[in-house]
């Protein structure tokens, strides 16, 4: 009796902490989005406004590394990433209000489900905020890799979604849809 107890303690803890580690995670992905949007907007001003050029990420990149010993990910070429995901994404309400609100949104919690490398590759190969959109909802509902999103992007399954439609997601309960 003692032990049935026991096991089924763990077990409850254990989905405790998975489930709190998958929010945290979630919330450092939202936050990392947002920081790395507001990157891409300082430096999209200040290249606007015609104070210095694409060189000057280099010096950047190379100054906070210089500021922040062992920073990773804040490259020249990231930061241009950066630069482009803010473009990609500065006329759209998507991003804008507080994290929590964003986790709370339906629509945008796939967006900020997906990491930033998946973003940068949705937003190389498509042109609207609708396409961008469904791959952001498949990536996120079907946990796929980057390399799985190339492969439905050459297979241009946004263009073959609404070739077929069906009624997958009405009728088939939620714990099999994947």
């Amino acid at each position: 009796m003692k032990m049935a107890t026991t096991v089924a303690l763990i077990k409850k803890l254990k989905q405790r902490i998975l489930a709190s580690r998958y929010v945290v995670a979630k919330i450092a992905n939202a936050e990392s989005l947002m920081l790395y949007y507001h990157i891409g907007e300082d430096i999209e001003r200040e290249i606007s406004s015609g104070s210095w050029g694409d060189k000057m990420l280099d010096e950047i990149s190379t100054r906070l590394q210089q500021e922040l010993p062992g920073l990773r990910g804040f490259s020249a070429t990231s930061i241009k990433k950066m630069r482009f995901f803010y473009n990609a994404w500065k006329d759209s309400d998507l991003i804008g209000s507080t994290v929590t609100a964003q986790l709370e949104n339906p629509k945008l919690t796939a967006f900020f489900s997906v990491s930033f490398s998946q973003h940068y590759e949705i937003l190389l190969k498509t042109k609207t905020e609708t396409d961008r959109l469904y791959y952001i909802e498949q990536t996120a509902q079907n946990f796929w890799s980057v390399r799985h999103l190339r492969t439905e992007h050459n297979n241009q399954s946004h263009l073959q979604a609404l070739k077929m439609p069906n009624n997958f997601t009405a009728t088939m309960p939620k714990p099999l849809k994947n």
